[in-house]
């Protein structure tokens, strides 16, 4: 969910939790990812992400960056991925993608 799949082995033996990320990755089972939203105001940490009427997810963290406001949230998978524009509490948001985060083995 967090993007991070750089961080584990896929070839290692043995470790706890090696069984539930073989089983995630073989049926590409994650049912949403960690995304960054570029957003047109500030956003309250736990506001919830949707697309029409339709709940996706929900926002994690915010920031004031010198570009404008950003966010991080988990929005299901189904719902889209970067682009896909979004109501974020009582703001707008334009999903993009975080640089150090993956969405596929490496």
């Amino acid at each position: 969910e967090a993007g991070l799949w750089q961080t584990l082995s896929f070839s290692k033996g043995c470790y706890i939790g090696q069984e539930t990320i073989a089983r995630l990755n073989t049926y590409k089972g994650v049912k949403q990812y960690l995304w960054g939203i570029r957003l047109d105001a500030p956003a309250e940490p736990g506001s919830v992400i949707t697309v029409g009427e339709e709940k996706v997810g929900k926002l994690t963290s915010y920031t004031d960056t010198e570009n404008g406001a950003f966010g991080l949230g988990y929005i299901r998978t189904k719902a889209g991925g970067a682009g896909l524009q979004v109501q974020v509490g009582e703001t707008t948001g334009e999903v993009v993608d975080v640089p150090f985060l993956t969405r596929e083995e490496t």
